[in-house]
């Protein structure tokens, strides 16, 4: 769990995120898969640390970030926190 917490500080950082941002990210990814990597929700087909859809292979954690990061900038304007508050509220993002 902490080398993937230090993996998520670096990689957002370098794409620009506060701190505060990246405790929400943190938070997110522990909502939404216990910080485990490469698991895949069997309902949905959701798969990796932030629960992305449409992923057909696995995805190594910058990969996953990247992804991340484009749909939160699309769908939250770039704001993690609101997509936190988001799940919270509505148990999906």
């Amino acid at each position: 769990m902490i080398d993937v917490i230090v993996a998520l500080t670096i990689l957002l950082s370098h794409k620009g995120y506060s701190q505060q941002e990246i405790v929400c990210s943190i938070n997110l990814v522990k909502a939404e898969s216990g910080f485990r990597v490469n698991v895949r929700n069997p309902k949905s087909n959701a798969y990796g640390l932030f629960q992305l859809m449409n992923v057909k292979n696995n995805l190594n954690i910058n990969d996953q970030v990247i992804r991340f990061d484009k749909y939160i900038k699309s769908r939250y304007s770039g704001s993690i926190c609101k997509a936190l508050f988001h799940h919270k509220n509505n148990n999906w993002y």
